[in-house]
């Protein structure tokens, strides 16, 4: 059995790299659009998502990231077996 995080708990991650309210990120938000979200906040979730479920996420990762979804499946995609 895996300990897979949800899509919420890796949202939460990015809510908390950005300052904010818990709930206002989903899915299909825009990362162009999320108040907060510059280099030291995707430092910060890479090394958030690496320390909580050792994914390792890149800086291309979250730079070609379109939507907070991209960056939900690319946590997942990157978490070892």
């Amino acid at each position: 059995m895996s300990n897979l995080p949800t899509s919420e708990q890796i949202i939460q991650v990015l809510e908390e790299a950005v300052l904010c309210e818990p709930g206002l990120l989903s899915p299909a938000t825009s990362v162009e659009d999320i108040e907060g979200w510059d280099s030291a906040a995707g430092v910060y979730f890479i090394g958030e998502v690496l320390g909580r479920w050792n994914a390792e996420l890149s800086a291309d990762d979250v730079r070609n990231a379109a939507k907070v979804g991209d960056l939900v499946r690319r946590v997942l995609e990157t978490i070892p077996p």
